[in-house]
């Protein structure tokens, strides 16, 4: 494996090491530099779809089913503000889902002169219907905002996080990280139960008409499963 790589192939790698098997999303003129990366890597599967509305959907809907990292892949701009109703859907339930999206070349961001779709205020769109959302300033930086963006998704309350890279930064080469050897996504373990709170939660349910839980819920409920059936059982 060569030393220089592209910040593309640095992203296609560090989903890979991430465990991500599919990927969905809209081929573009802004994204193709990490597709092509993606498909040279021919370890992740990129299932393409009609619009990125449904990508983003198909993300979302993976990330509940596997119970791991979605990842939608659209373009800037109106590619962009497509994934928001998937996006927002992700966010309502708690589902760990990456977004990339392109941007305009770095000389344009914020400027308003880009020369295709240059979305003005991307990033604070994207930050509206997410958790959070990043941009990559400079090829130096790219895998920790990669990085610091797939953790945050990850660490409940989970949820949706979107980062825009600039296609020339996209394009930019670079030295390999050292970082991608073992690597592994720094995020936090769950938070040890409470047996007071536990208690009272009992109680709470023992004397419940209805319950409604949300995805969110489930999921923090699952890995606890056998000891609140311990708990449950000494209780009820």
């Amino acid at each position: 494996m060569t030393d220089e790589i592209t910040v593309g192939d640095i992203a296609a790698e560090f989903l890979q090491a991430c465990g991500v098997k599919t990927a969905y999303g809209v081929i573009s003129v802004h994204n193709i530099p990490l597709l092509d990366a993606i498909g040279r890597r021919n370890a992740i599967r990129f299932v393409p779809a009609r619009g990125e509305a449904g990508a983003a959907h198909m993300a979302d809907a993976h990330a509940r089913v596997s119970d791991a990292l979605g990842v939608v892949i659209t373009s800037t701009g109106p590619g962009a503000a497509n994934a928001a109703g998937g996006l927002l859907e992700a966010h309502f339930a708690g589902s760990p889902v990456l977004h990339i999206t392109g941007q305009t070349a770095t000389t344009n961001v914020d400027r308003q002169q880009g020369m295709v779709h240059d979305a003005p205020e991307q990033l604070r769109m994207m930050a509206s219907v997410g958790k959070a959302a990043y941009r990559v300033r400079s090829a130096n930086t790219a895998l920790g905002v990669l990085t610091r963006a797939a953790a945050e998704a990850l660490t409940p309350p989970r949820g949706p996080v979107s980062v825009e890279i600039p296609i020339d930064v996209l394009r930019t080469t670079l030295q390999r990280p050292r970082q991608l050897e073992d690597f592994s996504l720094p995020v936090p373990p769950a938070l040890a139960p409470d047996e007071a709170a536990l208690s009272t939660l009992c109680d709470l349910l023992v004397g419940a008409h209805r319950l409604c839980s949300g995805w969110a819920a489930a999921h923090a409920m699952q890995p606890r499963r056998q000891r609140a059936s311990s708990i449950s059982a000494s209780r009820w």
